[in-house]
């Protein structure tokens, strides 16, 4: 067991959170954000260098210690998690239409899809969650 400090961020605040953390070199190396057990905050794995009083801006966050859960590289490739859903001949057949970026917006996720794969909008966005475990949500970007 793996028990280590979180930072417990409301869902709507852990991309600014997330991103000061990162700044500052607090964020655990090798383990990934995840949700709380009610849904309504994510868990922000803290280095152990982090300081035990967080500063502002998060202060206003509770630290909380719960088990790690390492980030499993071999799953982050959405590639293949679309591969296995819809098989290569598809993803190849397609290559320069799948969506090739993506902007997070806190735990959601928002990707632009092209007509020419529109038919595989529901298997894009189960691959997705599959490659980033950390968003609830994957959203189109019609405009």
């Amino acid at each position: 067991m793996n028990v280590m400090r979180h930072l417990s961020v409301p869902n709507r605040q852990v991309e600014g959170a997330l991103d000061h953390i990162r700044s500052q070199g607090w964020l655990a190396e090798g383990m990934r954000v995840f949700a709380s057990e009610d849904g309504t905050a994510r868990l922000i794995p803290l280095d152990p260098r982090a300081p035990l009083e967080m500063l502002e801006p998060l202060a206003k966050f509770d630290v909380i210690s719960h088990e790690g859960k390492p980030y499993e590289r071999d799953d982050s490739d959405w590639w293949a998690h679309l591969s296995a859903l819809i098989g290569e001949e598809p993803v190849e057949m397609h290559r320069e239409a799948w969506p090739s970026s993506h902007e997070f917006f806190g735990d959601m996720m928002i990707v632009r899809i092209d007509d020419e794969v529109a038919g595989y909008v529901s298997e894009i966005a189960q691959a997705k969650l599959q490659a980033h475990p950390h968003i609830r949500l994957v959203l189109s970007d019609d405009g």
